[in-house]
């Protein structure tokens, strides 16, 4: 799951798409809290059968599991680009 910290200010100066991801983040936790809320016997009991609004309400709640999976990619391959951006040795350190 996406880190549930929020990027700090220097995070965002440097990697201003931090935000629109925690907004998207923070968006589908509100969707599939709703779609619990609304439908919690789905969690309880999986194999009884189900109404129309039930399958698609649990179909997106796949999709919301998948979008994250996505998600924290993205955010991790952020992190991972801006470490390798730090390690990088700067131009006035070299000796030519």
């Amino acid at each position: 799951m996406m880190d549930s910290s929020l990027p700090t200010p220097i995070e965002l100066s440097e990697n201003p798409e931090l935000a629109a991801l925690r907004i998207l983040k923070t968006n589908l936790d509100v969707a599939e809290l709703a779609l619990l809320a609304s439908y919690p016997e789905n969690c309880e009991c999986p194999e009884r059968s189900r109404t129309e609004p039930e399958a698609y309400a649990i179909a997106i709640l796949f999709q919301i599991d998948a979008l994250e999976s996505i998600l924290n990619e993205y955010v991790e391959s952020i992190r991972r680009l801006q470490e390798w951006r730090n390690r990088e040795p700067s131009e006035e350190s070299s000796p030519f």
